[in-house]
């Protein structure tokens, strides 16, 4: 009796062992399933971490604009588009041509990788149209992993001046020419040797193409025949703009100048980056970069009062004149901190100039000097950057 209780007492604690472990092996695979990683979805605004190649690069490309120009007067907008690499969240931010923050936008998809865009109707942030100018943008993005790319191309492209030829046609009154790249034009009309008489297009933005326009052949005061004088000549250049550049149109309203000085709010300059090109940039000229260099220094001439009148209209001037030269208020400020020099002509021919230009100044012209009759007097008010405006007028001296 005694063996046989042994013997049960074996057999249930070999029997209770080998259940137990048969128990800790069955339930081992629930515990590696606990063990796992829990997948918790993202926050809203954070990016998910994605299943992609991590050795694969991080970058935006087919970048590329719906139109290369648009009328937000209209009410008609743009779309920028761009492909992206990795999920992220991207910034596109869009400048003027003083490299000024004229607004920001966020793709609606944002998060995904692959095709994203945004679209803009020309309007700053505080609902102002933008007045008719060419306009760039960048493209920031950042992934789960904080790694950055951007596209910007004011790195890569834009700034490379080269020769515009122009052709006046003075029967049509038009001046034509060809562009092979987007870029800012200049065109001015002159005397050789002598002073400019107008500016006609001063580096505005035009896109490719064949492009006219419209002169009538006088000087910008509108009382000479410019194109009819001796030594007549029409100096033009051109810089091209940076890639996917959007030029705005048909603001009526007010112009960028206007719009600079007198309507938008203090912005944010652009974030500066270095060129990723190899290019002979050209430091001596002025705009060797595709934005404004100022505004024109808009002027005019006053005489003495009470002077007599010829039956063609011209002042009747004797002994020493004196010439009183103003600067247009709205540009006063910016031209006087560029610094400007006023250079003054008779019949074309220089006479005089004032290196350090204020307003108003008065330029003092013996006429004792010159025969009675008919003479043309001109005026050229030049910025150390590169901007020049040009006055005329007609007199008669009778000493």
């Amino acid at each position: 009796m005694k063996n046989t209780c042994l013997f049960l007492m074996k057999f249930f604690t070999v029997f209770f062992c080998l259940s137990f472990f048969s128990c800790a092996i069955l339930q081992k695979p629930e515990e590696t399933i606990l063990s796992k990683k829990e997948i918790v979805p993202p926050e809203p605004g954070e990016i998910a971490e994605p299943e992609i190649d991590p050795n694969a690069p991080f970058k935006i490309s087919n970048v590329a604009i719906s139109h290369q120009s648009f009328s937000p007067a209209k009410g008609e907008a743009v779309t920028i588009s761009w492909h992206i690499s990795r999920p992220s969240k991207a910034l596109v931010q869009i400048f003027d041509p003083d490299m000024l923050l004229i607004r920001e936008l966020v793709p609606e998809n944002t998060g995904n990788p692959g095709l994203c865009e945004v679209t803009w109707g020309g309007k700053d942030p505080d609902g102002n149209i933008i007045p008719d100018e060419a306009y760039f943008f960048t493209i920031e993005a950042n992934d789960y992993k904080g790694e950055l790319t951007h596209y910007d191309p004011i790195t890569f492209s834009g700034g490379k001046n080269f020769d515009c030829p122009v052709e006046f046609d003075s029967s049509k009154q038009l001046i034509s020419y060809n562009l092979a790249q987007d870029s800012r034009v200049l065109i001015r009309t002159g005397i050789t040797h002598g002073p400019l008489l107008k500016t006609i297009v001063n580096w505005e933005p035009r896109l490719v193409g064949v492009h006219e326009e419209p002169w009538d052949g006088k000087d910008a005061s509108g009382v000479i025949n410019a194109a009819d004088q001796k030594g007549f000549t029409m100096m033009s250049d051109a810089v091209t703009l940076p890639e996917n550049s959007i030029l705005a149109s048909g603001n009526k309203e007010y112009t960028y100048v206007e719009y600079k000085h007198e309507i938008s709010s203090d912005r944010p300059i652009k974030e500066e980056r270095p060129r990723i090109v190899n290019d002979k940039t050209q430091p001596d000229l002025p705009f060797n970069r595709p934005v404004q260099q100022g505004d024109a220094p808009k002027f005019y001439l006053k005489l003495p009062e009470n002077l007599q009148i010829t039956e063609q209209g011209y002042p009747i001037v004797s002994g020493k004149l004196p010439i009183k030269i103003y600067l247009d208020e709205k540009v006063k400020k910016s031209a006087t901190e560029r610094r400007y020099e006023i250079i003054c002509y008779v019949d074309y021919k220089f006479i005089t100039e004032q290196e350090e230009g204020y307003s108003p100044s008065t330029w003092l012209w013996d006429t004792n000097n010159m025969p009675n009759g008919e003479h043309v007097l001109t005026v050229n008010v030049a910025t150390l950057t590169g901007q020049v405006a040009s006055a005329s007028m007609k007199v008669m001296v009778q000493n």
